[in-house]
């Protein structure tokens, strides 16, 4: 199968996926986090034409990554907007090319909004995202 991206307002029934994905990866850190709570604030992000938006990659019918644009994802600078955020694909489909293509897609829908620039906060991956430019 071949992997495409789309906007995940264009594909709301991955939503509960995604929210899992996020609830593992960061959110769970939070005592009062749960996942219904990311699939809740995740709502705002089923948007096409303003911030937040998200963006998923899908093999098929099944989602295999996402990544948002979002006005702020670091609370210490909240004069920089917008940000890419919540880049994630599953484990088992890493390295495939998945992650870049997700963050150039997410380029692109910022762009479209009218973004000249895109902010990016990241505590471990910055070999990823350099390889990619950033």
């Amino acid at each position: 199968m071949t992997v495409t991206t789309s906007l995940l307002a264009d594909h709301p029934e991955h939503l509960p996926t995604v929210a899992q994905w996020l609830f593992d990866e960061w959110a769970g850190r939070h005592t009062n986090s749960t996942v219904a709570i990311v699939a809740e604030r995740l709502q705002s992000h089923l948007q096409r034409d303003r911030l937040p938006l998200m963006v998923v990659a899908v093999d098929g019918t099944e989602c295999v990554g996402c990544a948002s644009v979002r006005e702020a994802d670091l609370s210490e600078r909240d004069d920089l907007t917008p940000w890419l955020a919540s880049v994630y694909v599953p484990e088992p489909r890493r390295r495939a090319g998945i992650g870049a293509t997700l963050v150039r897609a997410a380029e692109s829908e910022a762009a479209r909004l009218g973004a000249k620039t895109l902010y990016l906060f990241t505590p471990d991956k910055q070999g990823f995202y350099g390889d990619l430019g950033w």
